[in-house]
């Protein structure tokens, strides 16, 4: 080979050489992870401030400098807004299990108070003279805005039916109490009424229907129950 073949294939393989950047190559790679994960936590941003606002009515916090800190602040928020409903169907299923579980049966007639549905035999709650009929009521307020304070009273007792001919005193409006008196309601809530009918040892054993009125009118609705002779 001469020295002109020589100085050639140098010439060559310093130029092919010159070609080959692996700083250029690492910083170009560097920079494209750069933009996907700029890219990811952007998006993840975008759904944790989709899911923070999806679980409440109320104002969103401020968003953060960078996307990172949005994905703490507002999946925490989502987070929290989540658990509280979780809380929140908790309580009203306690509520609503609490109101229609029918009370446990007891058979002394001494009590003084009887709960609803007692002495049994018929749909309608039972109470011997002499005794306290209870009965849970559930007063729901099925609007988007909270209710005034909401005041109970019975507008009314009528005896439907007698037995043993008739004899003894009826059931005034004074001789039925509500527990709580009062209720205001939260927006789609809603609670529980106690309705409680004393009775005395003259009431006239029947089938007797209260009117059960609160708030004016806003809440209505009509018991019937059975008043018998107490068991000797």
């Amino acid at each position: 080979m001469t020295d002109r073949d020589a100085s050639a294939s140098k010439g060559a393989s310093t130029s092919k050489g010159a070609g080959f950047d692996p700083l250029g190559l690492a910083a170009g790679a560097m920079g494209r992870i750069g933009d996907m994960v700029r890219t990811t936590l952007d998006a993840g941003a975008s759904m944790a401030r989709s899911a923070a606002a999806a679980s409440t009515t109320k104002d969103l916090p401020p968003r953060g400098a960078t996307s990172f800190e949005d994905i703490v602040t507002f999946g925490t928020a989502a987070a929290g807004n989540l658990f509280r409903y979780a809380m929140d169907a908790a309580r009203t299923a306690e509520r609503f299990a609490s109101t229609m579980t029918p009370a446990a049966p007891t058979p002394a007639p001494s009590h003084r108070e009887d709960p609803a549905g007692m002495f049994g035999g018929t749909d309608r709650p039972r109470v011997a003279r002499g005794a306290v009929l209870r009965v849970p009521l559930l007063v729901e307020n099925a609007g988007a805005d909270p209710t005034p304070e909401l005041a109970f009273d019975a507008t009314g007792v009528q005896r439907v039916s007698a037995v043993n001919g008739g004899a003894g005193d009826g059931i005034g409006v004074d001789q039925i109490t509500f527990t709580p008196p009062t209720l205001v309601l939260g927006p789609r809530d809603f609670e529980k009424l106690t309705v409680r009918v004393h009775t005395a040892a003259d009431t006239a054993a029947g089938t007797y229907r209260a009117t059960v009125s609160g708030g004016g009118g806003w809440f209505s609705t009509v018991i019937e129950f059975d008043v018998t002779d107490p068991i000797s």
